[in-house]
């Protein structure tokens, strides 16, 4: 869905010393949860805010528990000045790409965001309760849509692999349809099993930007939504801002 852009809620502050955690797998080099880009803040707010919040949001339920695993980041000034330029040279095949364009060149495309979107789906299957095979995991929510072209062909096939397997332990798999006005086939909102969700507006129309199609399952209020955001830092000054509003998701 859309681009979070509401609320002046903040998210807490990273601990000094965080211990090692299994998500550190998902996302090398990182074990934070912290969100510096603001929509995984924005759709748990859905998800599981509390009632009697005084942020005039509110769930299903408070007994509902978010898992947040991450798996994309922010560009920092840096990282994009440097993805910039390792495009340039990709584009010109007589310079040869350092180590460290190579691995900017992977981690930010799709192919590398999927990738990680599998570990991710792999690792909340894996959990169980102890001494149990009871899931850890019931509700896997993914909000994200590309091209089924956009991928090597063993990626689209490790995703569906992976989302095969998770309703086959009974794990309810939720999408978003995508942001792109059109019916062209996208995953993972294609793929067999999963509830495809589109979006409409406060008067029940189809929301201008919203996906459509056979492959969509349902469509529910995608616009207007008051949700979380947490506290970033800009992208190109060190300096904290804060979003309010009303989220256009």
């Amino acid at each position: 869905q859309r681009e979070p852009r509401n609320s002046n809620a903040r998210t807490r502050p990273p601990r000094e010393n965080p211990e090692p955690t299994e998500p550190e797998k998902i996302y090398p080099g990182s074990n934070r949860i912290d969100d510096d880009h603001g929509h995984g803040t924005h759709v748990a707010g859905l998800i599981a805010a509390k009632k009697g919040n005084n942020k005039f949001i509110t769930s299903l339920s408070n007994r509902i528990k978010v898992l947040p695993l991450r798996v994309n980041r922010s560009l920092s000034e840096a990282n994009f000045k440097a993805l910039r330029l390792a495009r340039a040279k990709q584009q010109n095949t007589s310079k040869d790409l350092n180590p460290r364009e190579e691995a900017l060149l992977v981690e930010f495309s799709l192919e590398g965001s999927a990738q990680r979107i599998i570990k991710a789906i792999n690792y909340a299957i894996d959990l169980k309760k102890p001494n149990s095979d009871e899931n850890v995991v019931n509700v896997i929510n993914l909000s994200l849509a590309w091209p089924r072209n956009a991928v090597s062909k063993a990626t689209q096939d490790q995703l569906k692999a992976a989302i095969e397997k998770a309703i086959d332990q009974n794990i309810f798999i939720v999408v978003a349809a995508g942001n792109n006005r059109t019916n062209i086939k996208l995953d993972p909102c294609h793929i067999k099993g999963v509830l495809c969700v589109g979006s409409v507006d406060n008067s029940g129309y189809y929301s201008d930007f919203s996906n459509y199609g056979g492959q969509v399952n349902l469509l529910a209020p995608g616009q207007q939504i008051l949700s979380l955001f947490p506290q970033l830092k800009s992208l190109w000054k060190n300096q904290l801002y804060n979003q309010t509003g009303l989220e256009i998701m």
